[in-house]
């Protein structure tokens, strides 16, 4: 996979989760409706998928900007399942994982702000879930072989032989 194709694919996967929150959630931080959007629903995939979206996602968005390489993508895949499954165990164990989070997060932009979501988050084994399907997505896709194209003229011999015409001479 070209890391461009790589980088566009995430995008469009983080957009895809972006949606579940504004479309189908209630309200919240993110929602933008009431009880989300009529006629739009997600279902139970709703629950989990923007967590399986993220780590697949950003993986591939890391491998594509180092440079599309599959070793790449599978240390990606790799290391966001980690930080989703962390950030899980955090809102698992709340209030002592918060205790735990080195003093110099408290000064540091964003990782000011684990704490309050390890103690104030919900911890669901179906983001479990979500998190090792997305990583596992990303780092199966890392094995993925471009199909080979076979040269022009194979192509038009194998399409004329079932007419019995043969492009040989």
């Amino acid at each position: 996979m070209r890391a461009a194709t790589m980088i566009f694919t995430g995008i469009t996967a983080l957009a895809a989760g972006a949606m579940v929150y504004v479309l189908d959630r209630p309200v919240g931080i993110f929602s933008f409706f009431e009880k989300g959007y009529a006629g739009v629903t997600f279902g139970p995939a709703g629950d989990w998928l923007p967590d399986a979206l993220h780590p697949f996602a950003m993986a591939l968005i890391c491998a594509g900007t180092a440079g599309g390489k599959p070793k790449s993508l599978r240390f990606w895949a790799v290391f966001w399942g980690c930080v989703g499954l962390w950030m899980e165990a955090g809102q698992y164990y709340g209030e002592r994982a918060a205790s735990l989070l080195p003093p110099a997060f408290h000064s540091m932009p964003f990782l000011h702000r684990i704490g309050d979501y390890f103690i104030h988050g919900t911890f669901d084994p179906m983001d479990v879930m979500g998190i090792v399907l997305g990583s596992a997505a990303a780092f199966s896709l890392s094995f993925y072989k471009t199909p080979l194209k076979m040269p022009q003229k194979t192509r038009i011999s194998a399409f004329m032989a079932p007419y019995g015409q043969s492009l040989k001479r």
